[in-house]
């Protein structure tokens, strides 16, 4: 099935004890559904704060299941943030998130002076002068196969950092900058710190050279700016 949700009041997909996740809501509510309890599998983990418009999950069920009754039954019950967009019978084998190839990722970031009220909460209000062509041209950087340890969560074995960008497009539409990122998997928080490298970069607080660097070097304190999750979008998954 493939779900959208707003990531705002939710401490991430997974589940945890004791916070509200998106896993945590479904499966709740697929329990009173079903009559059974469910476990969901997701094709990543978004963190808390972090939004999709396309996240697919997969579960087995062995009864005969009335598919739009019951994606209608569980957008009944469940809160307007999250929302099942489609659900159908997955071919055999299929798993979320193994048999993902690529995963696209959007970063929004605000520009302009003021944040119009209606978008703060899905957009990273940045109001200094950032130099579009610099970020453009240190985004090549990024492209191909890397060590992205810097990257991600500190504590990960090297042979589990080396990633694979296949795409990195930075658009602007009037004053917001879209960030558009791809890529078979990510590590932990990657996107936002990539994206917080290359408005360094847009600032002059980092340049064009040290990049290479960064691909390179394991000292963790290199790369320092990381975007926060309100703009950060799950946006497609192929399969």
């Amino acid at each position: 099935m493939t779900i959208q949700y707003d990531g705002t009041n939710y401490y991430g997909w997974q589940f945890q004890l004791g916070v509200p996740t998106i896993q945590q809501i479904i499966q709740e509510k697929m329990c009173v559904i079903l009559n059974e309890p469910k476990k969901i599998q997701g094709a990543g983990r978004t963190d808390s704060g972090v939004h999709a418009l396309y996240m697919v999950a997969h579960f087995k069920y062995r009864n005969l299941l009335d598919i739009p009754t019951f994606q209608r039954s569980m957008n009944s019950l469940l809160p307007a943030d999250i929302r099942i967009t489609n659900v159908e019978i997955a071919p055999p084998k299929f798993n979320s998130r193994f048999s993902a190839l690529w995963k696209e990722y959007a970063y929004y970031l605000y520009n302009g002076t003021i944040c119009p009220p209606f978008i703060y909460r899905y957009a990273w209000h940045y109001p200094n002068a950032l130099n579009l062509e610099l970020m453009q041209e240190a985004a090549n950087y990024f492209l191909g196969h890397h060590d992205f340890s810097l990257f991600g969560t500190g504590g990960i074995k090297r042979e589990d950092t080396l990633r694979s960008i296949d795409s990195l497009i930075i658009e602007k539409q009037g004053e917001l900058l879209i960030f558009r990122i791809r890529a078979k998997s990510f590590l932990r928080h990657m996107v936002r710190w990539i994206v917080g490298t290359l408005v360094e970069v847009g600032e002059a607080k980092k340049t064009i050279a040290e990049l290479p660097g960064l691909f390179q070097e394991k000292k963790y304190g290199l790369v320092k700016f990381k975007a926060p999750p309100n703009g950060l979008f799950l946006i497609y998954i192929e399969y």
